[in-house]
Parts: structure tokens; C-alpha cells; sequence
């Protein structure tokens, strides 16, 4: 297991200063608590776990482009796993099958879970998440862009359960009157 600082992950670290400012600017018109634990931890990380093999994460690293950004990636020993949410899980592609029928296996959805799965091919085709693991098969030397893509991915499943909480609350209306229309110009000036 690696620790990455989010700062490799730009679109993921604006997603949830995004929705921080969401959260502090519209205080009054949520119900407490507005995350649940798991939707709090990924709003709120500021480092991201990677769990890989070693021969995996030494790979990734002799990949990447940039390696200064990598000096921050601490390598813990298994008595210090603590699984913190967002997650991303690397494999290889031979992997993959083993994956799907582990996730296909699930009884709940598992909030923040983001698995990249490495081929050698350039052409990496979508794969829909499923109860709620969001999964991008990528090259090494793309490992940290898909991750970020992953982890936005993530970001927004908070952004839609926020949204719904809205909507439960004020329901669907049209009507963009009083607490929603202030509610809607929060949600436009972040989105």
C-alpha cells in the first residue's frame, strides 16, 4: 500500500473544495449530517491510499513522467492499514476477471472505491461502475491521469447523493423561489 498526497490529483481536489464550498456557503438548507462517514472521508482526504503490489507500485513509479512528484508516496507496512476512503486499487489486467466477480459479489454499494486495471494496449474502452466501485483500465504511463478520473468520478457520486438529499428535502420543483433558488446559485457557481 502507497500513500499519494492529493496534489496529483487536481480534478479530484477541485471536485471536493467544490462541494466544501457548497457545504459551508448553503449551512442552513442541508439536513446535519450532510455526508455520511464514508462521503465525509472523501470529501475531506487529503492523501489517497493506493493498494498495489510491490512489483506493480515499482512500475508505476519508473513509469511516471514526473518522479519528483512521487517522493511524497510513503510505502506502510501491513500493520499500519487503516482501508481509507477514497481508495484505489491497482491490478493487472489479467486481474480483471477476478475483480468483476469480486465486485459483482458485493451486497451494498461501497462509496470511493476506484480500481485501475494496467493492459499494455493504448486503448482503454469505459467500464460502467458497479455497486458503486468506479473502474478504468489504463497504461502505466497514465496511471495518475486515469486515477484522477477515477477519483472525479467518485467526487461526483457525492455531488449526486447531495443533490438528491436537496431534492427529497425541497422535492422537484420548477419553483426557484426563497432557500432553492439560493440553494441552485450555490450549486451553479460549482459546478
Amino acid at each position: 500500500m502507497a500513500e499519494c498526497g492529493s496534489a496529483l490529483f487536481p480534478a479530484f481536489r477541485h471536485g471536493c473544495g467544490a462541494l466544501q464550498g457548497m457545504v459551508t456557503r448553503g449551512k442552513g438548507l442541508f439536513y446535519n449530517p450532510v455526508f455520511s462517514e464514508t462521503e465525509s472521508e472523501i470529501v475531506f482526504q487529503k492523501c489517497i491510499q493506493l493498494y498495489t503490489t510491490s512489483i506493480l507500485m515499482d512500475k508505476i513509479k519508473a513509469s511516471h513522467t514526473k518522479p519528483e512528484q512521487l517522493r511524497h508516496v510513503t510505502i506502510f507496512s501491513r500493520q499500519k492499514q487503516n482501508i481509507s476512503f477514497p481508495a484505489l486499487v491497482a491490478v493487472d489486467m489479467k486481474q480483471y476477471f477476478q475483480i468483476k466477480n469480486w465486485i459483482s459479489s458485493l451486497n451494498k454499494e461501497i462509496a470511493g472505491l476506484c480500481v485501475l486495471l494496467f493492459d499494455e494496449k493504448p486503448d482503454t474502452p469505459y467500464i460502467a461502475p458497479a455497486w458503486g466501485v468506479f473502474q478504468s483500465m489504463t497504461t502505466l504511463s497514465d496511471t495518475f491521469v486515469a486515477a484522477d478520473d477515477l477519483l472525479e468520478r467518485a467526487i461526483f457520486a457525492v455531488l449526486k447523493n447531495l443533490v438528491q438529499k436537496c431534492f427529497n428535502k425541497y422535492g422537484p420543483s420548477t419553483d426557484l423561489s426563497g432557500e432553492l433558488a439560493y440553494t441552485s446559485r450555490i450549486f451553479k457557481k460549482y459546478m
